[in-house]
């Protein structure tokens, strides 16, 4: 009788090890926000995504295309124009080189087509 107590103790030890593991490593896997999308913002009817690239250039106000004047959630991808997933309501946005920049945090962020 002992004998089998023993064997189960040994065989349960690992299977609980097993689980304890996966369980651990499903939490470090799971994002904070499992359905976010990229940031992105709409412009002229094409959906630009952010490459979190900085751009060191000073643009004058009247070089601005326009300015976010909505947001949707960052679970969602903007669907009209002037609209983003980002929470920088009112902030302005230039043409530079094949995309545009978006002033977040008075740094100018590049947003790409892709």
């Amino acid at each position: 009788m002992m004998k089998r107590r023993y064997y189960l103790l040994i065989m349960c030890v690992p299977l609980l090890l097993c689980f304890a593991g996966c369980e651990a490593k499903e939490s470090e896997d799971t994002p904070d926000t499992p359905n976010a999308k990229p940031p992105s913002i709409m412009v002229n009817d094409v959906l630009y995504y952010s490459t979190g690239e900085k751009i060191s250039i000073e643009i004058d106000e009247s070089e601005f295309l326009g300015r976010i004047s909505s947001v949707v959630d960052i679970s969602k991808q903007p669907s009209s124009n002037d609209q983003a997933n980002i929470p920088y309501e009112d902030a302005p946005y230039a043409e530079y080189q094949e995309g545009i920049v978006v002033l977040m945090d008075d740094v100018w962020i590049l947003f790409e087509a892709r």
